[in-house]
């Protein structure tokens, strides 16, 4: 951008609190999904987006992520966001992309170690989809080391190695008929299912049975 034109867009960047969150929202992610996402920092910079909660921050990573939007997306507001949600509030996001965006910030504040117990309570949380997008994180925001993980992933889908409370092989009307009642059949599902993800071969109805009983 021409030097004047450029000095004189930032001086009346303060403007931009006129403009509606949606559209600011769609320039957002025109620009995440560019070929050059850092040409927000001169922007972010001036605080001018601070209605936002956005900040400026390195962002010459995003351009190593697959030109995926929500993963794209989410990457420019959790690396600029001083609140996440409050932000995805105020842009006025879908809830699906709230969803989205909500389970991608917890992963990443809690990262996926190299086990599979980690593994598989990260997929209790959220679809394989999103774990695969979080690894993808990992490597471009985070510059780590995921072949190791993805091996883990991979190999536990293929096994179907039970990692949710559907995937037990017992159900709630199971545990009620042993005498457990109200919020304690749910408590004893997620018991069990931590019993299981430690250790797989444990999820066999009588196995299961016994530890309810023991």
């Amino acid at each position: 951008i021409e030097e004047n034109t450029f000095n004189s867009a930032i001086k009346c960047s303060s403007k931009l609190s006129d403009i509606s969150a949606e559209r600011i929202f769609a320039e957002l992610k025109k620009a995440a999904c560019g070929d050059n996402v850092t040409a927000l920092c001169p922007l972010l910079k001036t605080n001018a987006l601070k209605k936002y909660n956005l900040k400026n921050a390195d962002l010459s990573n995003i351009s190593k992520l697959e030109n995926d939007e929500n993963l794209r997306v989410f990457a420019l507001l959790n690396l600029t966001s001083n609140n996440l949600p409050e932000t995805l509030k105020k842009l006025k996001c879908s809830n699906i992309f709230k969803d989205y965006c909500l389970k991608m910030n917890y992963l990443s504040n809690n990262i996926i170690t190299e086990n599979k117990i980690s593994l598989k309570k990260a997929l209790n949380f959220a679809d394989v989809d999103i774990i695969n997008d979080i690894l993808c994180y990992y490597a471009a925001i985070q510059n780590s080391d995921i072949k190791k993980r993805k091996e883990l992933l991979i190999e536990t889908i293929n096994n179907k190695e039970p990692y949710k409370i559907s995937h037990l092989d017992i159900s709630g009307n199971d545990i009620s008929a042993l005498g457990v009642s109200g919020k304690d059949i749910g408590s004893t599902l997620e018991f069990l299912l931590d019993k299981v993800i430690a250790c797989p071969t444990l999820n066999k109805k009588s196995k299961l049975i016994e530890l309810i009983c023991n």
